[in-house]
C-alpha cells in the first residue's frame, strides 16, 4: 500500500510518484484519510491534501535550509493526521451551491417576511392590550364624576371612536403596503433603481399617513384647523436618524436570517458560519431572531425620538394661535394605560412596535387637540419627555398662582376626574 505523491520536475511537468510506505513510516498516520502529498509551486513548500465528509483539506508546510523537505512533509502528514479527525464524517461527494430563486420568487418571498413581521408584532400588541383589559375587569376602578355646571352638556364620543376602528384599518393598510414596496425595492438588487421606487415609497407612506391624520383630526373636532407642521427639536431629530438606522438594520438582518433558514446554505452563508464559529442553521435563527428584536428596538427608539422632538410650551402657544386647552389630572393617572387602536396616531415606523397600551393622558391629548393646542402642568422633578399635552414645571411655591392664570387664558378646561387635592382645589377654581 503507498500514498500518492505529485511534485513538479525540473523539466517543469507535473509528476506522479507512488512512495512505498516501509521506506516513508512518517506517512503512516495519514493513510486513513486518503490523502494526497505534494510539493508546492513556491520554493521550499509541500503539503497534504485530503477530503473528509464534505470538507476538503489543505496543510501547508514551508521550510529552509539546514531543513530537509522529508522533514517538512513529515510535519504537514503529522498535523493533517491530527485535523483529520476533528474533521466531519460523511460521504464525499463535492457540495454544489444552489442556484439562485428567480427573482419573482424573491421578492414575494421579502414581500411575505415583511408581512409577518408585522403581523406577528400587531398580535403581540393585541395579547398585551388584551391583559391590560383584563385587568381592568378583575379590578374595576370606581369612578365619581362631578356633576356638570349649569350650562355644560355631556359629549358622547362613542360612534366617533368606532368610526376611529373602522378607518385605522385603512391606514395600517397602506402604511403595510408602503413598508413592504419599500423593504423589496431595496433588497431586490435593482441598483439605483430600487433606492429611488424605496425613497418614493417612504414619502408616499409619511405622506399618507398625515393625511390621514388631518382626516381623524377633524373627525374629532368639526372645526378642527389642519395641524401645523413643527420642526422637531435637534435632540429629536438626531434620535430620530438614530432610530431610522437601526430600523433599517434590523429588518435587513432579519430578511437575511429567515433567507439562511429556507434556503441552502450560500457562500455568503458560509462565511459568516465561518466568522461566527457557528452552524449554518444556527446562523439563519441568529440573525432572524436578533434582526427581529433590533427591529422591535427601532420601533421604541422612534417614540423616544418623537417624545424628544415636541415642541415646549411657548413654541406650541407661539406656533398655534388657537385658545390653548388646559389639561388638569392627578398625577398618577399618567401611567394609567389605555389599549390602543389602529389609527394614523401611529407613525409609519412603528408598524413593528409590540405595544399594546399608550397611557391615559396620551390618549386624552390626542382627542382634546382638536379644539386647541393642550397645555399641562409636569409633575414635579419629573421632567421626562411625553407625546401627551405639552408640559411645563412649577415651582411648589407659585404653582397655585400659575395655574389660576393659565385658566383665566384658557379657551377650554379638561379635567379628569381624581382623588388628589391638587386636583380638588383645581376644581374648585376651574
Amino acid at each position: 500500500m503507498g500514498i500518492t505523491r505529485l511534485y513538479t520536475g525540473p523539466d517543469g511537468q507535473t509528476h506522479i510518484e507512488e512512495l512505498d510506505i516501509a521506506s516513508h513510516p512518517e506517512f503512516t498516520s495519514l493513510l486513513a484519510t486518503k490523502g494526497v502529498v505534494f510539493r508546492s509551486a513556491e520554493p521550499d513548500q509541500v503539503g497534504v491534501v485530503f477530503r473528509r465528509g464534505d470538507t476538503l483539506a489543505l496543510v501547508l508546510s514551508t521550510y529552509v535550509q539546514p531543513t530537509t523537505e522529508s522533514t517538512a512533509t513529515a510535519l504537514a502528514v503529522e498535523t493533517a493526521a491530527l485535523v483529520a479527525p476533528r474533521l466531519p464524517a460523511g460521504g464525499t461527494t463535492p457540495y454544489k451551491f444552489p442556484t439562485p430563486p428567480s427573482r419573482l420568487v424573491g421578492l414575494a418571498l421579502t414581500a411575505g417576511f415583511v408581512v409577518l413581521a408585522v403581523a406577528g408584532a400587531r398580535m403581540v400588541a393585541r395579547l398585551r392590550a388584551r391583559r391590560v383589559r383584563r385587568r381592568w375587569a378583575a379590578d374595576p376602578i370606581p369612578v365619581v364624576w362631578p356633576e356638570p355646571r349649569r350650562g355644560a352638556a355631556v359629549v358622547p364620543l362613542d360612534a366617533d371612536a368606532a368610526l376611529l376602528r373602522r378607518r385605522g384599518a385603512v391606514v395600517m393598510a397602506v402604511q403595510l403596503l408602503t413598508i413592504t414596496v419599500g423593504v423589496v425595492a431595496l433588497s431586490g438588487d435593482f441598483a439605483r433603481k430600487g433606492v429611488i421606487v424605496a425613497a418614493c415609497s417612504l414619502v408616499f407612506g409619511l405622506a399618507f399617513t398625515r393625511w390621514w391624520l388631518q382626516k381623524e383630526h377633524r373627525l374629532l373636532g368639526p372645526s378642527a384647523p389642519p395641524r401645523a407642521f413643527r420642526v422637531p427639536r435637534p435632540a429629536g431629530a438626531l434620535m430620530g436618524v438614530v432610530a431610522f438606522a437601526v430600523l433599517g438594520i434590523g429588518v435587513a438582518y432579519f430578511l437575511k436570517g429567515v433567507r439562511y433558514l429556507i434556503f441552502k446554505p450560500t457562500l455568503a452563508h458560509l462565511r459568516w458560519a465561518d466568522l461566527l464559529g457557528m452552524a449554518p442553521r444556527s446562523v439563519g435563527y441568529l440573525f432572524a431572531v436578533g434582526g427581529l428584536l433590533v427591529t422591535m428596538l427601532g420601533a421604541v427608539l422612534w417614540r423616544i425620538a418623537r417624545a424628544l422632538g415636541r415642541a415646549r410650551v411657548r413654541q406650541v402657544l407661539r406656533t398655534d394661535s388657537r385658545p390653548p386647552v388646559l389639561y388638569l389630572r392627578s398625577f398618577g393617572d399618567d401611567a394609567v394605560p389605555l389599549p390602543i387602536i389602529a389609527s394614523a396616531r401611529r407613525p409609519l415606523f412603528e408598524l413593528f412596535s409590540v405595544r399594546g397600551a399608550d397611557p391615559f393622558e396620551e390618549c386624552v391629548a390626542w382627542e382634546l387637540d382638536s379644539y386647541g393646542p393642550v397645555v399641562s402642568v409636569g409633575r414635579p422633578g419629573k421632567s421626562l419627555a411625553s407625546l401627551g399635552a405639552a408640559r411645563e414645571h412649577l415651582s411648589n411655591e407659585t404653582w397655585h398662582g400659575e395655574i389660576a392664570d393659565r385658566m383665566r387664558t384658557a379657551g377650554s378646561i379638561a379635567l379628569a376626574p381624581g382623588e388628589t387635592a391638587g386636583l380638588a382645589w383645581n376644581w374648585r377654581r376651574s
